[in-house]
């Protein structure tokens, strides 16, 4: 009896040898891309938030399977972002504290796009003014501050963005920090006790900033 006959008789066709190889390399790609889902579903954000207000941490390696609580003492968040239209209209957090940037102490809660764009740093930085007034519809100010090390505009430290709208009202105020060492560009003072807080800031010193009832958990980013 030849080696390729199978117990109906029959040998095995074209087609079928086909379909073992076929299913054999998608067995072999599901086996290879499961690892990198896995990755991909475990945590790399620590984030804090509540209405408005919002700021994140980047995780890595062994970071992304620590408790909550761990990465809540260890990290600084150097992602910092305040969306105006989502505050809490019984939240005051913003009236008690103030931003000192550019020799001006400029209170959240009462952003003016003229003291914004009249700031000239002492560090070095890179800044400009936007005006989209081409859709009548969609009419907005940024007034956008890049600040850098001794290496020149690509040795990047912190990036500061006001964005107001057509009434040159605040609608956000976003904060990116690209270290997390201290670069003296800017800095928060709680009113109440003149704290003085410069970002990136750990959670706690954001809980003395804006208060303690917020949320911190880890993210998920597929990306």
């Amino acid at each position: 009896m030849h080696n390729n006959v199978i117990k109906n008789g029959k040998s095995p066709t074209a087609t079928s040898v086909k379909e073992v190889v076929m299913s054999k390399h998608i067995s072999i790609m599901v086996l290879c891309l499961l690892p990198l889902f896995m990755v991909s579903c475990i945590p790399n954000y620590l984030t804090y938030s509540k209405s408005g207000i919002y700021a994140q941490c980047r995780l890595s390696g062994g970071q992304r399977l620590a408790s909550v609580k761990t990465l809540a003492k260890s990290c600084v968040l150097g992602y910092f972002l305040i969306e105006y239209d989502k505050i809490d209209k019984q939240d005051t957090a913003l009236s008690g504290v103030n931003l000192l940037f550019g020799g001006k102490s400029i209170n959240l809660a009462a952003v003016k796009y003229e003291d914004v764009e009249g700031i000239t740093p002492d560090k070095p930085c890179r800044k400009w003014v936007n005006k989209n007034d081409f859709d009548k519809n969609d009419v907005f100010y940024d007034v956008i501050f890049h600040f850098y090390g001794e290496g020149g505009e690509e040795d990047n430290l912190v990036q500061v963005d006001f964005h107001f709208d057509k009434d040159k009202n605040i609608k956000s105020f976003f904060c990116l920090c690209f270290t997390e060492q201290k670069t003296g560009c800017l800095a928060f003072e709680n009113t109440a006790d003149k704290t003085v807080l410069e970002p990136p800031l750990k959670v706690d010193e954001l809980k003395a900033l804006f208060g303690a009832n917020v949320q911190i958990s880890k993210a998920y980013c597929l990306k």
